[in-house]
């Protein structure tokens, strides 16, 4: 199978995903976004790695930003096959009337990796609590992932999906889903930059409907 039926075939299970959403409902709002995101990493040990991350999110239909993150990850590579990552984040977000939210935001995530030939496949776990406002709460989220390594070498890019499920203990349900699909460009070992579709469906927070367009940008300094 070469490297354009394999991109061929990751555009289109995004495609069907997004439409398979389409049918209208009553008061369901939806919003076309820019999600933005720089990761700035530095190795301290072996197994051991540190970034800062910084993220944006920018609206279409609603006042911005949307949300915006910053914080640090430490990174611990446990055997070839799992990472530990615990983290410490702020966060902002602000709502469609233009009211904003911060939070602390402390983070545990496992993420379990491996790789045959071309492809990778990882599941991450990841547990997070939302302290501030006065409503405190905690949210689990499960993000299995698939890679595809196209068999140019020399343009060192994969075609990547996800898929993600998240609980919030304030609805004590599975409410929110995100799909994505897109590629990964690695420059050298310094630079990197996924570039993605994303859809995002919600039963309980508005908009309940996301369509957006993501960029990460990695970059190693040592």
């Amino acid at each position: 199978m070469n490297g354009r039926r394999i991109i061929r075939r990751f555009g289109l299970c995004g495609i069907l995903v997004a439409t398979s959403f389409a049918a209208a409902q009553s008061g369901i709002l939806s919003d076309f976004q820019s999600w933005n995101e720089v990761d700035v990493s530095a190795r301290l040990a072996k197994s051991v790695d540190t970034s800062w991350v910084s993220q944006g999110r920018l609206s279409t239909e609603y006042p911005n930003p949307e949300t915006y993150l910053s914080g640090i990850d430490l990174k611990l590579a446990i055997g070839r096959y799992l990472e530990i990552t615990p983290s410490y984040y702020y966060l902002g977000a602000t709502g469609l009337t233009g009211r904003s939210g911060h939070f602390q935001v402390p983070m545990l995530t496992a993420t379990a990796r491996n790789t045959w030939n071309r492809w990778t496949v990882a599941d991450r776990n990841r547990f997070l609590g939302a302290i501030g406002e006065g409503n405190d709460f905690w949210i689990y989220v499960n993000r299995p992932r698939v890679d595809y390594s196209l068999p140019l070498a020399r343009w060192r890019t994969s075609a990547f999906v996800w898929d993600e499920v998240v609980y919030i203990s304030l609805f004590h349900e599975w409410s929110r889903n995100r799909f994505a699909s897109g590629l990964r460009k690695s420059f050298n070992e310094y630079w990197a930059t996924d570039v993605y579709y994303l859809r995002q469906d919600d039963s309980r927070i508005q908009p309940r409907r996301i369509n957006g367009l993501g960029v990460t940008l990695e970059i190693r300094i040592r």
